[in-house]
């Protein structure tokens, strides 16, 4: 698998960046939706990721779970998002998972590769998963189901997913959107030539994110 850049005759191409392991993304859920739903056909969107959880971040989580549990009653209070109990039983209580973004961020790379904006229902499936279920998104099972959710080819997706190809590529996904300045989650970018000019980033009300994405189109 390859990055594949986006060509469209369509005049304004809008980037979400996301990643599984973010808990603002999780209850960024219904407002993406919503910002998508606005927007229609007026633009193209693709997804983009930088790896929060990458390299010397990765770590076993409970070395963590202190600073999640405080974040997780944040993005409750702000969005009115639940956390499941599923993810604090099998997950943060048991401690013993290692957080890592990047087995994730690459089944979201092979899912845009192969069903274009069909990406946005496999995030939103695999966020869902992790938080309120408590499925790794590390698991084959879970990124089948969340394929199966999307409509999108289970068997292609994961055959693809673990390739040595779809690793080199995730690096060089990485790579890339580092380059160009994502570092918060969730955030909206706009594409000026070949650079993006940041719409919003972080957290903010659905009325708020269509304004601002209303004002570039």
């Amino acid at each position: 698998m390859r990055y594949r850049d986006h060509v469209s005759d369509r005049p304004v191409r809008l980037i979400y960046a996301f990643d599984p392991l973010c808990g603002w993304c999780y209850g960024f859920r219904p407002a993406i939706r919503a910002l998508r739903s606005a927007v229609g056909d007026r633009a193209t969107w693709a997804i983009a990721g930088a790896g929060l959880v990458t390299g010397d971040r990765e770590r076993p989580i409970r070395e963590t779970a202190a600073a999640l549990e405080k974040g997780m009653s944040q993005v409750e209070r702000r969005t009115g998002a639940r956390f499941g109990e599923a993810f604090r039983k099998n997950i943060l209580a048991k401690g013993t998972w290692r957080l890592s973004s990047e087995a994730g961020c690459r089944a979201m790379f092979v899912a845009e590769q192969l069903a274009g904006e069909k990406v946005f229902e496999f995030t939103e499936a695999l966020s869902t998963a992790f938080w309120d279920e408590g499925l790794l998104p590390d698991d084959p099972n879970t990124l089948r189901g969340c394929a199966q959710d999307a409509e999108i080819d289970a068997d292609a997706l994961l055959a693809a997913w673990a390739t040595d190809d779809a690793k080199a590529s995730t690096r060089a996904a990485f790579a890339l959107w580092r380059h160009h300045g994502i570092s918060e989650y969730p955030a909206v970018f706009v594409e000026r030539g070949a650079e993006l000019e940041r719409v919003f980033e972080g957290y903010v009300e659905i009325d708020v994110a269509i304004e601002r994405v209303e004002a570039v189109l």
